[in-house]
């Protein structure tokens, strides 16, 4: 992507490509689940950079233990750190069975970037039989200020 500012969190969610499911659109095929769920998939030597910079020190096998560190302690009071207490809702058995979704912190990054629009790059090596497609939501966050006695925005 070219330039975004104060990026959050990306999302991608991996699903079959038409042309690997007999020319039918999965997303409007009756015998698919997608876009409710994924495709199965398996990725290897995945990263992700902002701008020149690696998310991740090195290239990773993404996976469900992948995903959960993406998600510890980063959404309410010890998210995913208490044992017994579970905050994704998607167990290791979701997360096979197609709700295996990608996720990645982009929040790593120097402060005095955060304002500065970053071009993001994905890339890895799909090693799943059949071909995929990429559906990437980018979470960003903007913030404003409002007139708390007339709710009109000040900015």
């Amino acid at each position: 992507s070219n330039g975004l500012a104060n990026l959050k969190r990306m999302i991608v969610c991996p699903v079959l490509s038409q042309t690997a499911n007999k020319g039918i659109n999965p997303h409007i095929s009756p015998f698919t689940t997608e876009p409710s769920t994924c495709s199965p998939y398996k990725i290897q030597n995945f990263q992700v950079k902002l701008a020149s910079t690696n998310i991740y020190p090195e290239a990773l096998n993404y996976s469900y233990d992948s995903f959960m560190t993406e998600l510890n302690g980063k959404y309410s009071m010890g998210h995913n750190l208490v044992k017994g207490l579970a905050g994704s809702r998607i167990s290791l058995k979701d997360y096979i069975n197609n709700y295996g979704y990608i996720v990645v912190d982009l929040k790593r990054k120097h402060t005095q970037d955060e304002s500065t629009p970053l071009s993001i790059y994905m890339s890895g090596k799909i090693v799943s039989p059949m071909p995929l497609d990429f559906f990437v939501f980018i979470e960003t966050e903007k913030s404003f200020t409002y007139d708390v006695a007339t709710g009109h925005r000040l900015d």
